[in-house]
């Protein structure tokens, strides 16, 4: 799974994640990311979340749930 933070084209933060469990094939598995997003967030930027899979093997996704989250305290 990939998070890329685009402004104006170009992007200011890139994160990938392996969604690979372990002991899940042929099964369905549960998965979490916490993306942190750039301080300086503009309500014009855009946050894409998508699935890249670079290998030939299907791969199925299901139920994505996507909540935001209130910063932690310092």
């Amino acid at each position: 799974m990939v998070v890329d933070v685009q402004r104006n084209g170009q992007s200011l933060a890139w994160q990938g994640f392996s969604l690979l469990n372990e002991g899940s094939k042929n099964t369905w598995s549960e998965n979490a990311v916490v993306v942190t997003l750039p301080d300086d967030l503009q309500p014009t930027d855009i946050i894409k979340i998508y699935a890249w899979n670079p290998s030939k093997i299907p791969v199925f996704i299901d139920d994505i749930r996507i909540e935001p989250m209130a910063p932690a305290e310092n």
